[in-house]
């Protein structure tokens, strides 16, 4: 896992974009960057920007998170010991 960051101004805020919205308007989309964030009581809690507030999701303005890091990927491959796990279940289950 990322080491904390705790310059919570180079956390990522998400993006916005124009894009078409019928044949002559346009409108604004903003996706999320999702974080790992630290608050002042020490609790590790997931977090985005939240445009509407200019705060952080969890978090109140009074009480900002004191630190972040990136949010964890899934695993990308199952694990070899679960994978004889579940192909012993599926095989039991047809019998």
């Amino acid at each position: 896992m990322a080491d904390w960051n705790f310059d919570m101004t180079a956390a990522p805020k998400g993006k916005t974009r124009t894009v078409r919205s019928g044949k002559k308007s346009m409108r604004e989309i903003h996706s999320q960057d999702r974080i790992m964030t630290l608050g002042q009581d020490n609790k590790v809690r997931p977090s985005y920007w939240d445009r509407e507030r200019e705060a952080w999701a969890m978090y109140s303005e009074k009480f900002p998170p004191v630190g972040w890091q990136p949010y964890p990927d899934p695993p990308k491959a199952v694990p070899e010991h679960i994978r004889a796990i579940l192909n012993a279940y599926q095989g039991a289950s047809n019998d």
